[in-house]
């Protein structure tokens, strides 16, 4: 691991700048050159009652481990229903590219594997839309409550390479970073509890009173 799977992960950023397209490059390359920073998540999971329990149960948002059919039945406007819905209207599988590259092992995996699952969850409990100046923003977001190098890389670069195109991006990924920074911890969240909860409820437990 160390720096070569830095460079390595800084190399596949450089193959997504040039094609934002290609988003094995993307996830891969996130895993990569968070390597440095990923033993100071997971201590944060350990410092974190919830966190220690995925830690030690590991969960995982897939089809194998999440019913998605009884989520799409739950009541609209519920956590659960939204996340079965994300996926159903867009047309992804929500067991694509969940496997990690190799070379991340033990907790630091799981922890790596848990933001990654997660990812679509951030999107709709943020309300940040998944076009391209969203997933800018979102990156920007994480990096307010992570400090990874890809969200800084993907969050804050991504915004000064497009802003040219997309006036004022780089003021809402400064202003997604600030909402990331005010916010509850998503990533030590068990949202396998809150699939039944109201999706209003579950934003104003993890944003508005994350603000306080």
């Amino acid at each position: 691991m160390g720096w070569w799977t830095f460079l390595k992960g800084l190399w596949l950023f450089l193959k997504v700048a040039i094609d934002p397209t290609n988003t094995r490059a993307a996830t891969d390359g996130t895993v990569y050159v968070n390597v440095p920073v990923l033993p100071l998540i997971r201590r944060r999971f350990e410092r974190d009652a919830t966190g220690r329990r995925l830690l030690a149960e590991r969960p995982r948002l897939d089809r194998p481990t999440i019913d998605f059919s009884a989520l799409a039945a739950l009541p609209t406007g519920t956590l659960g229903r939204a996340f079965a819905d994300f996926y159903t209207d867009r047309g992804l599988d929500p067991d694509a590219l969940q496997d990690l590259p190799p070379g991340v092992h033990g907790d630091e995996a799981y922890v790596a594997l848990r933001l990654r699952q997660s990812h679509d969850l951030w999107h709709i409990v943020t309300g940040i839309g998944t076009d391209l100046t969203g997933e800018i923003e979102l990156q920007a977001f994480t990096f307010g409550q992570l400090r990874t190098p890809s969200s800084l890389l993907l969050g804050f670069g991504g915004a000064l390479q497009r802003n040219g195109k997309y006036p004022g991006l780089f003021f809402r990924a400064l202003h997604a970073y600030r909402r990331g920074r005010r916010a509850a911890f998503f990533a030590t969240v068990a949202w396998e509890d809150l699939f039944t909860f109201p999706l209003a409820e579950v934003q104003v437990k993890l944003l508005v009173q994350g603000e306080e």
